[in-house]
């Protein structure tokens, strides 16, 4: 029950981080504020642990960089350990196939999974 607890109190400080963000109220967050909340949160929301979201420094990494970060974490959980699969750029698909890899999804930004054939 205490591990439940602790949840929901992080939950509840989670909470009170975004709320300026999502505040229907005139006093808005600037676009900056905006893009820095959610640049925290999104790997924490895709399964990093604060200190890892918190070491990787999502601030100084590119938007690709970011989601390709976030995807290959996302692959992991999926798949156990994600050994089989990888994030790859569309425009690499085809040589990725030559070696055996199977495209899995590709995402419209330019991102693809492949994965190799059990």
């Amino acid at each position: 029950m205490r591990g439940f607890t602790s949840m929901i109190d992080e939950l509840r400080d989670a909470c009170k981080e975004c709320g300026p963000l999502l505040s229907t109220r005139a006093e808005t967050a600037d676009e900056e504020q905006t893009r820095k909340a959610l640049r925290e949160r999104f790997p924490i929301a895709a399964g990093f642990k604060k200190e890892e979201a918190e070491k990787m420094n999502p601030d100084e990494m590119s938007h690709g960089e970011l989601q390709n970060a976030v995807m290959q974490r996302l692959v992991g959980m999926m798949t156990g350990s994600g050994a089989n699969h990888r994030v790859t750029p569309v425009q690499e698909v085809r040589s990725c196939t030559g070696q055996g890899y199977e495209c899995v999804a590709s995402f419209p930004y330019g991102q693809a999974i492949v994965e190799v054939p059990s």
